[in-house]
């Protein structure tokens, strides 16, 4: 406890001074346990000062107890609505430090001081609020205040008050509203069972919301209840209890029904599907997901018919993924011959979907008389889940298709997904097609074959007088394993287009096998004139054991080109190396912001005592963005 002295000298600092000096002894009360103080706290609440407020009410919380209670609640009867609300929230946290002098004020004469009861109580975390709250909620005259009884007897959610709440059930609706939300929070036996006591008893409005409440709970004491209901119930009513069934059943929805009782629920799933309530249609996809078979299907198409794909794309999912998981059946079929465009669209999105062999040669069935965009997304689908048995599906759009997208489906099919080497010749005719992917697309597939033919192919082109065939020609070589091509690569170096030079290095580079000649050359042209060229020199040598690497890689931190500089250091970082620490030193006098974080960030990874030092130099530095970055490399090795 402080002493007296202090507490006295807080107390007639609160009394007057500017409002710095109020707030800073407002916070001292608290910090303090200045007793003494609350009185004069209380009434600082009414400061119109936000930080002289916000301090008391802190304060006022820190000390608590009966005290501080009795002084807050006349506030409750303030006629400024920000003080009434203030002295709420922090009775709301003592409440519990002397229960009595708030339950006293349930019987107080002014309305708006047992509203205010009741809501500070529906925090006081103690059992022993239940019987007063219930007699507030079964007997006050005012319905607001048997309303916020009700929803602070669900803030407490104690069983204790279920047999009160359940009378409550008889109250206006208003009141029965907030009834059926506590009885939902407190999820005892008795509070399902007034729940659906309740039910067809009361408003449609009240019946909503007590099925409502009750598939939330998720509790499968409620199943039996609701299923008593659902045959008794109006269509707008059963429909609600059909969506509560399914959020309680889930996937056990048939298994634990009856067949008697499955037939009956099946039929009430597919009346519920009309409902005009969105929560309930998904509920009913939901359910006849869980079913299955053709009938759920062919209702579960037609329903999908009706969303519309740019307004409710969640939804229209939603009902695609039910249908995958019912798998194929006649429904999806019929659907996807049917002269309904918009049916066959939806049964088309679901078969691309199905990893199924009776789905896959539908699909190819039905190709060549779709239209475009869908022969697009058949063919992307095929493209992955099909095996051998779209092998001549896939050639015949080779000879006989137009559209770009479906042919790079095919080529990546019969090349890469299938390595079909039968198709070599097929697929080498695309390298000249007019469209460019199309052509990158045959390249690929190539790559992946690797026949003679190809590989013959592919030399030819490093010879030819266009620069995309010679590219083509030398990357496709590079990326092929297992042939004999460093000659022909070695060609392409000097090449007088640098991206050609370029993808001539990375695939020499790739495959020299750390042969000391073929790494010697490469590295000759880190004085390439093309930039390009030099970062795939400085990638390139950077992937060598660290003994050949350093040598190579350390003229390239003096490169022109920044990135160039970037990139070798990176490097150099990435292999261990101590020693290019004088080199790195220049880059740390850049003018390029960049390349001073990289080479710090090159020093913090190093570490050692001259890196720390060179780090300290910059902390004087007027670039905060640098100063920043030697900050944090400093941390790093410290």
């Amino acid at each position: 406890m402080v002493g007296k002295h202090r507490c006295q000298e807080i107390v007639e600092r609160l009394s007057a001074g500017d409002m710095e000096s109020l707030r800073d002894s407002a916070f001292a009360a608290g910090d303090e346990s200045c007793r003494e103080a609350i009185p004069a706290l209380t009434e600082l609440l009414r400061s119109e000062h936000l930080g002289v407020q916000e301090a008391a009410e802190l304060a006022l919380k820190k000390l608590g107890g009966s005290r501080t209670i009795h002084f807050l609640t006349p506030l409750l009867r303030s006629e400024s609505p920000p003080v009434r609300n203030v002295a709420v929230d922090i009775l709301r946290d003592i409440s519990d430090q002397d229960l009595d002098s708030i339950v006293d004020l349930l019987f107080d004469d002014d309305t708006d001081v047992r509203i205010f009861a009741a809501d500070i109580l529906g925090h006081a975390g103690s059992i022993m609020v239940v019987s007063p709250l219930c007699n507030s909620l079964l007997k006050d005259t005012d319905p607001n205040v048997r309303y916020q009884a009700a929803v602070s007897l669900g803030q407490l959610a104690y069983h204790e008050a279920s047999s009160c709440l359940k009378k409550a059930l008889d109250d206006e609706e208003w009141v029965q509203f907030a009834v059926i939300e506590a009885l939902k929070k407190i999820r005892d036996e008795s509070s399902l069972v007034a729940l659906t006591s309740t039910l067809g008893q009361k408003s449609e409005l009240v019946d909503s919301m007590i099925i409502e409440a009750l598939g939330e709970t998720g509790s499968f004491k409620a199943v039996p209840l609701l299923l008593n209901k659902l045959d008794q119930a109006d269509v707008p009513l059963r429909n609600k209890i059909i969506q509560a069934l399914v959020g309680i059943l889930g996937e056990r929805t048939q298994s634990l029904l009856t067949k008697l009782s499955r037939e009956t629920f099946f039929e009430y799933l597919l009346t519920a599907l009309e409902d005009e309530d969105p929560d309930i249609q998904d509920a009913a996809v939901q359910g006849l997901e869980y079913f299955g078979g053709q009938s759920a299907s062919r209702k579960i198409l037609g329903f999908a018919c009706h969303l519309d794909e740019e307004i409710e794309p969640d939804r229209l999912s939603g009902a695609i993924g039910a249908l995958q998981r019912i798998g194929f059946n006649e429904a999806l079929e019929e659907a996807v011959r049917s002269e309904d465009e918009t049916l066959a669209a939806r049964a088309i999105a679901v078969l691309t979907k199905l990893d199924s062999l009776e789905a896959r040669r539908l699909l190819m069935e039905i190709f060549w008389a779709m239209d475009r965009d869908a022969q697009r997304q058949i063919s992307q689908a095929l493209r992955f889940r099909s095996g051998p048995e779209a092998r001549d599906f896939f050639q015949r759009i080779l000879e006989d298709h137009s559209d770009g997208t479906v042919i790079k489906s095919a080529l990546l099919f019969l090349g890469k997904g299938l390595k079909d080497v039968s198709a070599d010749r097929s697929v080498l005719q695309f390298l000249w097609h007019r469209f460019p992917d199309v052509r990158e697309a045959a390249l690929e597939a190539c790559i992946f074959l690797g026949t003679d033919p190809i590989i013959e192919q592919l030399r030819s082109m490093t010879r030819s007088t266009k620069t995309e065939e010679r590219l083509y020609g030398f990357y496709g070589l590079g990326q092929m394993p297992g042939i004999e091509r460093t000659d022909v690569l070695r060609q392409g170096l000097y090449d007088e287009e640098a991206e050609v030079r370029r993808a001539a290095l990375e695939a020499l580079a790739a495959s020299c096998d750390d042969d000391p000649s073929i790494i010697s050359e490469i590295s000759d042209f880190l004085g390439d004139e093309s930039r390009d060229v030099r970062l795939a020199v400085v990638s390139s040598l950077a992937q060598l054991p660290a003994g050949q690497a350093v040598p190579l890689l350390e003229p390239a931190l003096e490169d022109e080109d920044d990135w160039v500089r970037i990139r070798a250091l990176e490097g150099l970082v990435r292999l261990g190396y101590e020693g290019s620490l004088p080199m790195i030193a220049k880059l740390l006098e850049s003018e390029n912001t960049l390349l001073q974080i990289k080479a710090i960030e090159a020093l913090s990874s190093i570490g050692g005592e001259d890196a720390f030092q060179m780090l300290l130099s910059l902390l004087d530095v007027e670039d905060a963005e640098v100063r920043a970055a030697a900050e944090n490399a400093l941390f790093k090795i410290r």
